[in-house]
């Protein structure tokens, strides 16, 4: 077994600088017992196999003895891939003094140095964490101190953290002066005044200082973001209003590099020299690829290559502070050794952790990752990297040892000297360059150079990839840990983060770079051993999940599975047990490990097998399956381009305003077009701003032409009518339109496109410092004001109006139905029409009579008082001949309308439909009163749209807190509570008493675009069943509500909306059993000669051949038909059923994610908790479920067993191997029970995990008892 070194530990001197410690007899007694045990698993196998020769019992118990012996492989194939750590175990000691003494005359020639530390999400990973960080190693003993450069790469752009920088950068010139005169160690500011410092006039001094620093950092933070009373010169302001203009979101905005510090010109107090400080943030776009973490360090490698090109390199995780300043002096004790300096790429420091509570519950310090494999690969290739606290050698970056990768261009080179100064404009120039994100377009960026893509863990994989190129590494482990770092305090970020690990570590297992193959070709089976145990941690979870569920509901079942006590093969069992545990034990303790925390490690290996691991497995293969958990989606409306102002396209949005300000009304005037922004994006302002200039020629061309189609992209994709007018005017459209998608192509208005100082106002207005799409001002632009601007011909135009309502993260914004409800209110204030048309933007008008044909209904006494709106129905232009996608969804927009039509009309789809205003305020015999007067549908606007108070009140409407214990999205306007909101919204009106109209013209009134890709087309149908489903599943459920307030009937109309997810469980058992069932012969219908044969035929054919007539009686082929049934079996099993499940996951509060930063903010009574030793549980999750379900099902089997044991209904002879299980896991989920049962605190079980599992629980043994009761 592996032991710290020792009498018996042989000392080899390498060079003076360094030595290593070697333990030959624990390296024979190791693999002397690794010998033993492999004759043990095999025996294990042998009888595994003699079992299942010589077994005659029923597919039930086979498949039990099955899975025992699959979970037996993998936990046999994991144990060997852990062996290669255990064969040469070595130990490294430094003197790093000796760099002093021996190369004095070279001090001045110690290699620069570039530290690199990563940063994301201001809120998630707090700037002053990190500024602890980065003033902990400048202030490194490192001589020349100016030989060091900081990049502090901020992944997220955020104003919040340059803030923070700015001032850690005035700080450091008292704090590094400090820390050197006084010899501080521990040189983290924060770390520093929470220990135990010696207090005098000088500390507290720069105790005040830093308080004061402090204090102006987390202010900034709370404010969200830095105002002008927090900058305090000229270049700071320039700094923060340079890069953070209109447009920038954290998604989308320029490279940013501010240099804070440059060594040479900055001095200390003492007029010592600093190192170089220096902010990054690299270039993103959407459309650009930015490989998270390792495409962050990348671009950092680059940049530092062209500012400073130091050849050592240390990379830090934002909240890993170092904790002994003579830590670079170690690493060189190795870089600067000849003899193994040729094909060392990295010196790795182990991952340590301060604050950890006595027994470490969650086993954050994962000392097998950490600290005990490393000291085993050490006495083979060296460790792996493990993200943070680690040397590179920067030349490792640029191939193989013997065979360089040459960059694209010289200065990136590794021995490329940096002549000129970080500031001059040549060196930012080219930074900013090799920091944009189509750099590494067509380059060996991230396959052969740099940090290596593929992985979610780019640490593993760089490294593992640097040792198939034949580069080693040394584990440095001094007794004073070099770096420090925070640890999750909560079970559900430590399971949550190593979820995402398992992800990453099965992109390597499962790729063309394996381990098992790529990796024993490259460096031999011993050390690809070491990195085939990583790269297949994540299938722990499959013995560890059959072995938590398996033997209990077996013994709960009184079946055996195991061997007695008194049978010789018993031994064998406890031999491989105890062997296993014992081992770990001892190496765990070895390494100043304590019982305790071993015991938490172990319990914290199963609960990761039954969470991170089995969840990590199942996100990887729903990943590669290319089935995904998310929330609201705007679906694609383009073809083969990029999207969102790019998903919906401005010229589309244009086109359909366009086609209904042309509408053949009188007098135009009193038309309104808003156009609501919910991605507050200037792109779509400056697409309605050139909009606006061409319906000036375009509404004149329509009216006097008697165009028909009215939409200009439309016309001019017809069979038009060419003569010079047409020509003109297409002219006019084809320039707009380029115009509109250059700027769309650029990403940002420049100012070669804004043509007056109107418009001008207009972006610099809104789109200031800090503006995003999810948290800005309402942004309200009068764009065409009737009774003041006129077209060419002198005749008056339509109100045009860009909104964007504010949004704010802390404030819901409810999606549509709160943007719809945002523009009900802003249009109350300004124009405050008694009818109101909602439109997708795709979806442009086809005929300029539609709004008299919805007079027709509203203008009719007889039916005015209660109806609410006029329904048209949705149809798409382009639908191919046999429409395979089912994409016109005949019965949804045509024949179910048709048919409620005749009960209390139709439903509201979310577009095409004519609304009065009245209708969003109470029932039609009880009014609901608005917040304020203006609001109130017979409120008459008399002031002119741009006047200052209709501004300012427009502006109050549309902010997020309006709505605030308000009754808006419940009885008034739009309704909240479904993704659904047209589908609730029309049901919720009805059953107040409206009514509505299906009006459904030979010419369609409006056409739209539809989905052309199957992908489209479920996953929009995926979301539209979650809101059904949040509407059948609610206190309005049409079953129950439905029917109280409208009826049976029209109740049950809306119950097949509600309920249609729910196909999905018909469609998917008829896919399966009938089949499965014939496979194995068995008949589960009728005979053809049985007369109930003839039932079924009937049902079937009755109900096929209805739905095919119904189908083709308006206007529908047999070929659509059948794309349309073929459609409802394709929707069942993928968007009925997925919508189904992420309904189910969304209200268990499960959810699958992409790469998220795990939180390092720390909640007090977390905190409390934590050092108390107690578990923190406190959300509803999945992974908490299997945990629930897994403790409940043990307790109950062992239990129950010791129950029937002393009843005497049981021998323990024949159950002792199980009940031992059972009772084991007991034993470990004890925190568990305690969370679920005794506990009241935040942390404790979730009630609804709690519930859940016990119902799942006793579905399982149920199921089994079944089962088994059949054998």
């Amino acid at each position: 077994m592996e032991t710290t070194p020792s009498a018996a530990a042989t000392t080899i001197n390498t060079g003076g600088l360094h030595s290593v410690q070697v333990n030959p007899r624990h390296h024979i007694l190791n693999r002397a017992f690794a010998l033993i045990y492999l004759f043990a698993i095999l025996v294990l196998f042998y009888n595994h196999i003699l079992n299942h020769l010589n077994s005659t019992n029923s597919f039930i118990t086979f498949s039990i003895s099955f899975s025992i012996l699959i979970s037996d492989l993998i936990l046999a194939f994991m144990w060997t891939t852990i062996q290669p750590f255990r064969m040469r175990p070595l130990t490294r000691q430094q003197y790093p003094e000796k760099i002093t003494k021996s190369f004095s005359d070279e001090i001045n020639n110690f290699p620069s140095l570039d530290i690199f530390i990563c940063t994301a999400d201001p809120y998630k990973e707090p700037p002053l964490n990190v500024v602890n960080t980065a003033l902990s190693v400048m202030a490194y003993d490192y001589n020349l101190i100016e030989k060091i450069s900081i990049y502090v790469s901020d992944d997220g752009g955020s104003e919040l953290t340059l803030f923070a920088f700015m001032e850690a950068a005035k700080f450091a010139a008292y704090w590094l002066p400090f820390c050197r005169e006084n010899k501080i160690i521990q040189r983290s500011p924060d770390a520093y005044f929470n220990s135990n410092y010696t207090e005098n006039s000088e500390t507290q001094k720069i105790k005040l200082m830093y308080e004061n620093m402090k204090k102006r950092i987390e202010e900034v933070i709370e404010r969200g973001k830095v105002d002008e009373d927090y900058i305090n010169n000229e270049e700071e302001l320039q700094a923060l209003t340079k890069f953070w203009t209109s447009g920038f979101t954290r998604h989308n905005h320029p490279s940013i590099i501010q240099v804070l510090l440059e060594c040479g010109k900055d001095k200390d107090i003492t007029s010592h020299g600093l190192p170089n400080l220096i902010y990054f943030s690299r270039e993103k776009k959407k459309n650009s690829p930015h490989h998270f973490k390792a495409g962050a360090l990348n671009a950092l490698l680059r940049v530092s290559g062209i500012m400073t090109n130091a050849p050592i390199i240390l990379t830090l995780d934002c909240d890993m502070y170092s904790n002994d300043p003579s830590t670079p002096q170690r690493a060189l004790c190795y870089f600067l050794d000849p003899t193994i300096r040729p094909n060392l790429a990295y010196v790795q420091f182990p991952q340590t952790f301060h604050g950890l509570n006595e027994a470490d519950i969650y086993a954050s310090e994962i000392k097998g990752l950490f600290l005990t494999n490393p000291i085993g690969m050490d006495g083979l290739n060296g460790p792996n990297y493990v993200g943070t606290g680690c040397f590179f050698h920067r030349r490792a970056f640029f191939g193989t040892p013997s065979s360089f990768e040459q960059p694209e261009i010289p200065e990136l080179f590794p021995d490329h000297v940096v002549i000129k100064p970080i500031k001059a404009q040549e060196i930012l120039r080219r930074a900013h360059y090799v920091a944009s994100c189509n750099y590494e377009s067509e380059s060996n960026w991230g396959s052969k150079m740099g940090f290596r893509y593929g992985s979610l863990v780019e640490d593993y994989y760089t490294g593992y990839r640097l040792q198939c190129e034949g580069w080693k590494s040394v584990f440095c482990n001094p007794k004073r840990p070099a770096f420090l770092g925070d640890k999750p305090i909560s079970l559900y970020d430590v399971v949550s983060q190593n979820k995402r690990w398992s992800v990453g570590l099965l992109e390597v297992a499962f790729s063309k770079y394996s381990p098992l193959t790529f990796g024993v070709q490259s460096m031999g089976l011993v050390r690809a051993h070491c990195y085939t145990h990583y790269a297949f941690w994540p299938i722990w979870s499959i013995p560890l999940t059959l072995y938590a569920f398996i033997p209990q509901l077996t013994l709960l079942n009184g079946v055996t599975i195991f061997p007695k006590v008194s049978d010789p093969w018993f031994f064998l069992y406890v031999f491989i047990f105890f062997g296993a545990y014992g081992q770990d034990c001892l190496v765990f303790m070895s390494n100043e490990g304590t019982f305790k925390r071993w015991w938490s490690d172990q319990r914290m290996w199963m609960i990761r097998g039954l969470t991170s691991y089995l969840f990590g497995t199942i996100e990887y293969l729903t990943k590669h399956l290319g089935i995904s958990t998310q929330g609201f989606n705007v679906t694609s409306k383009v073809v083969d381009t990029d999207q969102d102002p790019y998903k919906e396209p401005p010229l589309n949005v244009v086109n359909t305003a366009l086609s209904v300000m042309a509408y053949d009304y009188n007098p135009i005037e009193k038309m309104s077009i808003y156009v609501s922004d919910d991605g507050g994006s200037e792109l779509t302002l400056f697409a309605f701003m050139e909009a606006a200039k061409f319906a000036v020629y375009w509404l004149p061309f329509c009216r006097e032409n008697k165009i028909i189609q009215r939409s200009p992209d439309a016309y001019f994709n017809s069979n038009y009518t060419e003569n010079s007018e047409t020509e003109k005017i297409k002219l006019m459209y084809e320039n707009m339109k380029k115009r509109i998608e250059e700027v769309i192509e650029r990403g940002k208005v420049d100012e070669d496109y804004i043509n007056n100082e109107e418009e001008l106002q207009a972006f610099t207005k809104y789109w200031t410092l800090g503006f995003t799409r999810h948290n800005h001002s309402s942004i309200i632009q009068v764009l065409l004001e009737s009774g003041k601007d006129k077209d060419m011909t002198g005749h008056g135009m339509p109100n045009l109006i860009y909104f964007s309502r504010e949004k704010n993260k802390s404030s819901p914004h409810h999606f549509k139905a709160g943007a719809l409800n945002a523009l009900l209110r802003v249009s109350g204030i300004m124009t405050n029409a008694p009818i109101i048309l909602t439109l997708d933007c795709d979806m442009y008008s086809n005929d300029p009579s539609t709004p008299q044909r919805a007079l027709c209904y509203f203008l009719d006494p007889t039916i005015r008082p209660n109806l609410a709106y006029v329904q048209f129905p949705q149809t798409f232009h382009g639908l191919n001949e046999a429409d395979i996608y089912a994409s016109e969804i005949k019965g949804l927009f045509l024949t179910n309308p048709i048919g409620m039509d005749g009960l209390n009309g139709p439903n509201y789809v979310g577009t095409g439909c004519f609304f009065r205003r009245r209708a969003f305020f109470g029932t039609p015999s009880s009014f609901e009163q608005p917040e304020i007067p203006e609001l109130f549908p017979d409120h008459i606007v008399i002031k002119p749209i741009k006047a200052q108070e209709i501004l300012r009140r427009a502006h109050y409407v549309a902010s997020c807190n309006y709505e605030s214990e308000s009754n808006w999205g419940s009885k008034i306007g739009f309704r909240y509570g479904s993704l659904v909101e047209d589908y609730y919204t029309g049901y919720r009106l009805q059953c107040e008493g409206w009514k509505s109209v299906f009006c459904n013209p030979k010419r369609p009134a409006f056409l739209g675009d539809k989905p052309i890709s199957l992908y489209d087309v479920v996953s929009q149908n995926k979301r539209w069943n979650v809101g059904l489903l949040e509407v059948a599943l609610s206190k309005y459920s049409p079953l129950t509500f439905g029917v109280q307030s409208m009826g049976l009937v029209m109740a049950h109309c809306y119950s097949h909306y509600a309920f249609s997810p729910i196909w999905s469980i018909p469609l998917t058992l008829y896919a399966f059993i009938p089949q499965l069932t014939l496979l194995n012969g068995v008949t589960i219908f009728p005979k053809v000669s049985d007369p109930w044969f003839f039932l079924y035929v009937f049902m079937f054919l009755g109900a096929y051949g209805q739905d095919c007539l119904v189908f083709m009686s308006n206007e529908g082929t047999f070929k659509r038909w059948w794309s349309d049934q073929r459609m409802w079996m394709i929707r069942g099993l993928t968007s009925h059923l997925f919508g189904t499940i992420e309904y189910l996951t969304k209200h268990l509060g499960i959810s699958t994610q992409g790469f998220n930063v795990t939180s390092k903010v720390v909640d007090n009574d977390q905190g409390k908790r934590y050092h108390q030793g107690i578990f923190e549980f406190g959300v509803v999750s999945p992974m908490f479920v299997i945990l629930a379900t897994t403790s409940i099902i043990n307790l109950v089997a062992f239990l129950k067993s010791l129950a029937q044991i002393f009843k005497g209904d049981q021998n323990l002879d024949g159950i002792f191997i199980q009940m031992f299980i059972a009772g084991f896991v007991v034993i470990n989920c004890l925190p568990i029970y305690e969370a679920m049962v005794l506990r009241s605190d935040k942390g404790r079980m979730p009630t609804r995990v709690t519930i859940f599992s016990t119902f799942l629980a006793c579905t399982l043994y149920m199921a089994f008892s079944l089962l088994l009761g059949n054998m």
